[in-house]
């Protein structure tokens, strides 16, 4: 086969494709979510994750509560207040460790301490530890 007998072969296989699938030349899409919408001013100093199964958890700092709130997604969002003790939860950090457990440390900025929370998969017990922010 010549070669540009090739080029118009690929083009016109590369021409069908974009038709049937109608998916080139188009920039892909981002999907946008809401995740919390329940407060005015929520969604500051976020840290995301990924777990085993890929699926995302966040958590984030409700300026309108000053609370530290948690996320995650297995299908459908769950929200959850971790800590509202005071004006807590900027500057946070999330981890999660092999068995998909949330460890979360943030600052509470009303004690000034750095506090650092860790909540088993199964919800049951929530540990929280004070430390002085240097």
């Amino acid at each position: 086969m010549g070669y540009k007998k090739y080029l118009k072969t690929l083009f016109f296989t590369l021409s069908l494709f974009c038709i049937l699938f109608n998916n080139c030349l188009t920039e892909a899409q981002w999907d946008v979510l809401t995740v919390d919408g329940i407060s005015e001013d929520v969604g500051r100093y976020t840290s995301i994750a990924l777990d085993s199964s890929s699926n995302p958890h966040i958590s984030y700092y409700d300026k309108t509560n000053g609370n530290l709130k948690y996320a995650y997604y297995d299908g459908s969002w769950h929200m959850e207040v971790v800590d509202n003790s005071a004006d807590v939860g900027t500057h946070n950090s999330l981890a999660l460790d092999s068995s998909d457990n949330p460890h979360i440390s943030y600052c509470d900025n009303t004690n000034g301490d750095l506090k650092y929370v860790y909540k088993p998969i199964d919800f049951t017990q929530q540990e929280i530890s004070n430390y002085m922010i240097l």
